[in-house]
């Protein structure tokens, strides 16, 4: 499959107590076709349909923490500039699993996408916000492996579907940049402690500046 499909699911941590802060993640697909702009909006919305109707997908953020949005963009990995790109039209989702309040920003679950070849380029992850695990004071989210997996995959499953019905086949890969290929996802594995949330924009932080002397 010479095109790739990106699709972005983003949203927004929230609660009373603390402001806003957006997160994304990032799947990548190989496709059969690159989808025009209007059909690739139409897949995006139809995802975020799909992930309002999944309560397993729900359950994967907490009450108060939405999917915001679905971006797809089609591009050839030789040429390299998107040639599509479609933005969900419909509201925000709330997710389902009650929290008090979201964990530090930083925190978050991650999802290890293992492709059964071994090596970095053929492994991949996804820094899912930890609002929904349960986070303890050592660090270990006992419930994430039962709420972030079928998020994961359902979100994956949801853009082949849709993908599908608009004429275009995805299949769930890693790619690698220095290899310039893309290897099919066959197991994704989820750790039980806290990691960084790479793809999250932080709040503005507030420095103190104290002089070496």
């Amino acid at each position: 499959m010479a095109v790739r499909c990106h699709v972005t699911i983003g949203g927004a941590i929230a609660d009373t107590s603390t402001p806003s802060l957006n997160w994304s993640v990032n799947y990548q697909f190989g496709a059969t076709t690159a989808l025009g702009s209007a059909d690739a909006t139409t897949m995006a919305d139809a995802v975020l349909t799909d992930i309002a109707a999944d309560s397993d997908v729900l359950a994967g953020l907490g009450t108060h923490n939405q999917y915001g949005y679905v971006r797809v963009a089609f591009h050839d990995p030789d040429s390299g500039p998107e040639t599509s790109v479609g933005l969900s039209t419909g509201s925000p989702v709330n997710g389902s699993t009650a929290t008090t309040s979201p964990p530090p920003p930083q925190v978050c679950a991650v999802a290890t996408l293992r492709t059964g070849i071994p090596g970095r380029s053929f492994r991949g992850r996804l820094y899912w916000p930890a609002t929904a695990f349960g986070v303890q004071a050592n660090g270990i989210m006992a419930t994430a492996s039962t709420k972030l997996s079928p998020a994961v995959q359902g979100i994956a499953q949801y853009c082949a579907v849709e993908a599908a019905d608009l004429g275009s086949n995805l299949a769930w890969y890693v790619w690698s940049p220095t290899k310039k290929v893309g290897t099919p996802v066959t197991v994704v594995s989820v750790g039980a402690r806290c990691d960084t949330q790479r793809r999250r924009n932080e709040a503005d932080d507030t420095y103190t500046n104290f002089p070496v002397t």
